[in-house]
C-alpha cells in the first residue's frame, strides 16, 4: 500500500513540474539549402512561419493561395482538400526564382517572396513564388523518395495497417555531417562527410517519429520519439521496501529520472536512441496500468487500450531496470541479458546473432561485421514471454552446441545466462536452442 500512496504523490509532483529532459538529437544543419532545389551560394531562406498553420484562407498571402491553387488544378482535386504545411519569405536571386533551365534566359534581379510547402493526401510538395504569386516555380520533389522511404519503414516498424496513418509533420532539408547521418550506434565508426538530407516527422496517435535520410531514401536512421508534453513521464517504478533501500525510476520518452525514494532524482538522457522507441510502442499498445512485479510495483500511462499480460509488466519493469542501468553506466547492461545465440557457417559463410533481454526484447546482428551490423529487433509475445520467463527463473546458465552435420551447413551456439539453479536436460537445451532460432527466423526471415 505505501507504494501505492507514493506513486500518487510522484505523480502529483509530475502534474507540477517536467523531471525528464527532452530528446538530445544531433542539431539540424538548416543554413546551407541543398543545391539543386536550394541553392547555397546565393539564397538563404528566413522561415516566417512554419507548420500548425490555420486553415483559414484569409490568413496566407496570395501568392501561397495561387501555389494552392496551382497543385490543385495540376492534381485535379479540390483546394480544400490541399494544405498549407510551410510558408517561408525569400530572396529568390533571379527573375526565375532560383530554378530556370539549363538554357533558360533569367532576368538578374533579387525577388523577394515565398517557399510555400503543401501537403496533398499522402504526397509533399514545394513551390516557389514571388509576393504577388504572379511568378510561381514548384521545386523538384526529391524529398518526396525521402519521405516515402521513412514513412514505409515508420509504418512496418508499428505495424499500420495503412502507411498514410503516419502523417507527415514536416520534410526539412539538412545537412548531415557523418556516414551515420549524425545517428552513431555503440561501437560504430562513422566517416566524415557531408550528406545532403532531411530531417523528417511522423505524427502517429500523438507521438512525433524523427528520421534523418539522404537525399532520396536509399539511406536513414530513427533518431528518436517525442510527444507534446516533453517532459512527461509514462513509467514509474518503485522497488525496495519502504527503509533505506527504496528507489525510484521515472521514464520518459526523453530520458529517465532515478534515485532514493524521498530524494531529488538525477535526471539523464538514454544511452541508447532504442529505447525511447521500445517505450513508444508500449505507449501505442497498452492502457494505463498498475501492477506488482519481481522488480518492484509499476506505474505505466498509456495510449492504447490493450491490458498488459503478467509477464509483459514483468518485462516492462525489467525494460526501465535497464535502462536505468545503461544511463547509470554509460554502457549497455549485460547483467539484464538472458541468451546469446550465434549462427554461423553455411554456403555464403553467414555469421548472425541474436541477444533476448529479461526486457523482453530480441535484437539480431551480421557478426560479420565489426561492430557486429544490427539486423532488427523484436519485442516478444506473451507467450513467448511466459516461456522464456519459466527457464529464467529455473535454468542456471548454461552453454550449449549443436551443427547440422553436413558439408556447408551450420554451427549454432548458445550461451545461457539464467537465474536459477536448476540442471538443464538435454532436451531443455534443444528447446531453448529451437526457441531462440525461431526469434532470429521472425526478425530475419
Amino acid at each position: 500500500m505505501w507504494r501505492k500512496n507514493l506513486i500518487g504523490m510522484v505523480m502529483l509532483l509530475m502534474s507540477l513540474a517536467a523531471c525528464t529532459q527532452a530528446i538530445q538529437t544531433p542539431p539540424v544543419d538548416r543554413k546551407t539549402p541543398l543545391p539543386g532545389w536550394y541553392d547555397p551560394r546565393v539564397l538563404t531562406p528566413t522561415p516566417v512561419q512554419e507548420n500548425n498553420l490555420p486553415p483559414d484562407s484569409s490568413f496566407f498571402p496570395p501568392a501561397v493561395l495561387a501555389a494552392r491553387q496551382l497543385l490543385a488544378v495540376s492534381l485535379g482535386l479540390d483546394e480544400t482538400t490541399i494544405s498549407v504545411i510551410r510558408v517561408e519569405s525569400a530572396d529568390w536571386p533571379d527573375g526565375c526564382l532560383g530554378l530556370g533551365a539549363e538554357e533558360e534566359a533569367c532576368t538578374e534581379e533579387i525577388v523577394p517572396g515565398y517557399l510555400v510547402g503543401l501537403q496533398a493526401g499522402d504526397q509533399f510538395f514545394e513551390f516557389r513564388t514571388d509576393l504577388e504569386g504572379g511568378r510561381i516555380r514548384p521545386v523538384p520533389a526529391v524529398q518526396e523518395a525521402a519521405v516515402t522511404a521513412a514513412r514505409r519503414h515508420l509504418a512496418e516498424r508499428l505495424s499500420l495497417a495503412m502507411p498514410a496513418e503516419a502523417v507527415l509533420v514536416e520534410a526539412l532539408a539538412a545537412e548531415w555531417q557523418d556516414s551515420c547521418l549524425g545517428l552513431p550506434q555503440a561501437g560504430e565508426e562513422c566517416q566524415p562527410e557531408v550528406i545532403n538530407g532531411f530531417r523528417v516527422v511522423f505524427a502517429v496517435q500523438g507521438l512525433q517519429y524523427i528520421y534523418h535520410t539522404n537525399g532520396d531514401g536509399s539511406q536513414l536512421r530513427q533518431a528518436g520519439v517525442k510527444s507534446a508534453d516533453d517532459g512527461q513521464s509514462y513509467l514509474i517504478l518503485i522497488s525496495g521496501s519502504q527503509g533505506e533501500d527504496c528507489r525510484i525510476i521515472q521514464v520518459g520518452l526523453g530520458g529517465l529520472s532515478d534515485g532514493a525514494c524521498g530524494s531529488v532524482l538525477e535526471g539523464r538522457s538514454f544511452v541508447n536512441l532504442q529505447r525511447p522507441l521500445e517505450l513508444a510502442e508500449w505507449i501505442r499498445q497498452f492502457a494505463s496500468f498498475q501492477m506488482e512485479t519481481p522488480y518492484g510495483w509499476l506505474s505505466f500511462q498509456g495510449r492504447g487500450t490493450g491490458q498488459p499480460a503478467v509477464e509483459e509488466g514483468r518485462a516492462l519493469a525489467a525494460w526501465a531496470g535497464l535502462a536505468a542501468a545503461e544511463v547509470r553506466a554509460g554502457q549497455p547492461a549485460d547483467q539484464y541479458r538472458l541468451l546469446l545465440w550465434q549462427r554461423s557457417g553455411g554456403i555464403a559463410g553467414f555469421c548472425d546473432t541474436l541477444e533476448i533481454y529479461e526486457s523482453g526484447w530480441a535484437y539480431a546482428a551480421d557478426c560479420k561485421s565489426t561492430p557486429p551490423a544490427s539486423r532488427g529487433s523484436l519485442r516478444l509475445s506473451a507467450d513467448q514471454l511466459k516461456m522464456l520467463y519459466n527457464w529464467a527463473d529455473q535454468l542456471a546458465p548454461f552453454d550449449a552446441r549443436r551443427s547440422d552435420g553436413v558439408t556447408d551447413g551450420f554451427e549454432y551456439s548458445l550461451n545461457w545466462y539464467g537465474r536459477g539453479d536448476g540442471q538443464v536436460s538435454s532436451s531443455q537445451q534443444e528447446d531453448v536452442l529451437n526457441f531462440a532460432a525461431e526469434i532470429f527466423s521472425q526478425i530475419q526471415p
